[in-house]
């Protein structure tokens, strides 16, 4: 029998309105065990490219 790892699905949704412009990603990924150091770098690069992504993807300007 195979032993069961938790896993912590997540679903990251960003919606941006500029004028008659908009922008909506979604993102949907597993992370390694809930708490562990995989699941924290991968929340916080995702933190980092949400934030970013107005600015790379509408010329909107950081922050």
């Amino acid at each position: 029998m195979v032993p069961h790892v938790p896993q912590q699905a997540r679903i990251t949704t960003l919606l941006v309105r500029d004028g008659d412009r908009a922008l909506e990603l979604t993102f949907r990924s597993l992370a390694a065990e809930p708490g562990g150091p995989e699941a924290a770098r991968l929340a916080t690069a995702m933190s980092a490219f949400l934030a970013l992504a107005p600015a790379k993807f509408l010329g909107l300007p950081p922050g």
